[in-house]
């Protein structure tokens, strides 16, 4: 079901590979959006030749992830997926920095990538998390809290 659907993001996704840009799937909790994505991205491996196709589903899990983790098995990927000879950075401030220049390097070689990511709602940012301020929350907030 959902072929519909399914055609737009097919003709999203691949008019993205000449002119790259993210593209959102927004719809409200528990309408379907994981198991669209589940099916989604099966078909289009099956029916379209790309070099990478990460995925990353944190929406199945209910369970929140942090940023760095994601952005680490994005560079695995594409490390392994284009047997590239770069080290990850090991400070993870460095990790975002390194994905983008990666993917203008393989923008060069004109690789077809796509990053599937599930649940973009549900990842943390640990780094700005441990870098904000520790102001005591509001009324409001505290209210909200209980």
């Amino acid at each position: 079901g959902r072929e519909a659907e399914m055609n737009v993001l097919d003709e999203a996704v691949l008019g993205l590979q000449t002119t790259p840009q993210p593209t959102l799937l927004i719809g409200g909790e528990g309408v379907g959006k994981s198991a669209f994505l589940v099916a989604w991205s099966s078909r289009f491996q099956k029916k379209y030749e790309v070099d990478l196709f990460f995925k990353h589903y944190t929406g199945l899990t209910n369970q929140n992830r942090p940023c760095t983790t994601i952005l680490r098995r994005m560079l695995i990927a594409i490390k392994e997926a284009f047997g590239l000879r770069k080290t990850l950075p090991g400070e993870t401030a460095l990790l975002a920095g390194s994905l983008q220049l990666w993917l203008n390097m393989l923008a060069s070689l004109n690789a077809k990538v796509v990053l599937m990511i599930d649940g973009a709602d549900r990842i943390t940012d640990t780094l700005m998390e441990r870098d904000a301020p520790l102001d005591p929350p509001s009324d409001e907030e505290e209210d909200e809290a209980n």
